[in-house]
């Protein structure tokens, strides 16, 4: 290698232009700057790069679509009257007449006993009927039913 060819290359540097904006960054290295994103290679190898400034101002009209995309087609819509199925109106019931009721009970008032088990339906409906804040869960001491009592706003649904 001549002296001429270690001056060159010492002194070659690589220039980065962004591909919207067209600002320069000099670099001496071929690694992609600080801040600055790499959006594609062309075939030479080249690279296509955004800077700082115009990165972050895409990223914002991004948010900005996905969060006008969620608003126009999914609105948000305001806690809606629930509207009790016949099973969970009777548990309801079950547990305003009474302070408090084992899962096994509410299935046999709901109708949810298959032979000698609960199905499933009836820890869901528990499980829904808790979510919206119309019951109370608890553990019994022997850990094997558990205990649901009603809350006032169970009482307030299932009023007259």
């Amino acid at each position: 290698m001549t002296a001429f060819q270690k001056i060159a290359r010492a002194q070659s540097a690589v220039i980065f232009i962004c591909a919207d904006c067209g600002r320069q960054h000099n670099s001496q290295t071929a690694d992609v700057p600080k801040g600055w994103a790499l959006i594609a290679m062309d075939c030479s190898g080249s690279p296509f790069v955004r800077c700082p400034d115009c990165a972050s101002s895409v990223a914002q009209a991004q948010h900005d679509r996905m969060t006008d995309y969620m608003t126009t087609m999914h609105p948000p819509q305001a806690d809606q009257w629930r509207r009790l199925s016949l099973q969970e109106h009777t548990a309801l019931s079950l547990l305003a007449d009474r302070a408090q009721g084992m899962t096994w009970e509410i299935a046999r008032a709901c109708g949810y006993i298959s032979g000698r088990r609960c199905l499933p339906q009836v820890r869901n409906m528990l499980r829904r009927l808790e979510r919206w804040g119309y019951v109370h869960h608890a553990k019994t001491p022997d850990g094997y039913y558990a205990t649901y009592s009603i809350t006032d706003a169970g009482r307030r649904a299932v009023q007259p």
